[in-house]
């Protein structure tokens, strides 16, 4: 799984920069590598809190049904990293810090161990894209992060009959 998940970090990287490169903005997506194979799953909406919770449920879901092994979800978002050497001061949502960077965030799982990477955004003076600038990754084990966009992956490997249950709750 650690090779699969260091691929597809690489592959949505990649897939990042490309929509950002055409459309200057990264909508929230899901990428799952599962039995079925490469799945994809790009919220419509996750501005407010509903729409973020009903993102998560929905990734969760997905993650079930297709038996999912890794997931990495990329969203857009504003980071506050600690300098060099320095603590980060964590008494404010980052977005609202007045030195705050626009970045990608890709949050990735398998059933061993988690990843963030951070892929801070470079824009042209008009606003344009131009790249990412040096990613900063922090791995850990599963179990050692909360937050709503974290635990995408059930306990373990559903069995057909959870698979088809989630699938179920997909269609209506």
């Amino acid at each position: 799984n650690g090779q699969r998940l260091e691929k597809m970090l690489t592959e949505v990287q990649g897939h990042a920069e490309c929509i950002m490169r055409t459309a200057g903005r990264m909508p929230p997506t899901m990428f799952l590598d599962g039995l079925e194979g490469v799945k994809t799953y790009v919220a419509p909406s996750a501005e407010t809190p509903l729409e973020k919770d009903h993102f998560a449920e929905t990734m969760r879901l997905m993650a079930r049904a297709h038996g999912a092994t890794v997931v990495v979800l990329a969203i857009e978002s504003w980071v506050k990293l600690a300098r060099p050497g320095g603590k980060l001061d964590m008494s404010k949502a980052p977005s609202e810090y007045p030195d705050r960077q626009e970045a990608i965030a890709l949050l990735a799982e398998t059933y061993q161990e988690g990843v963030q990477q951070v892929l801070p955004i470079v824009r042209a003076g008009n606003g344009q894209f131009l790249g990412f600038g040096e990613a900063q990754t922090l791995r850990h084990y599963r179990s050692q992060t909360v937050g709503r966009f974290v635990g995408l992956l059930p306990e373990q490997i559903p069995n057909a009959r959870e698979r088809e249950e989630a699938k179920e709750l997909l269609e209506k």
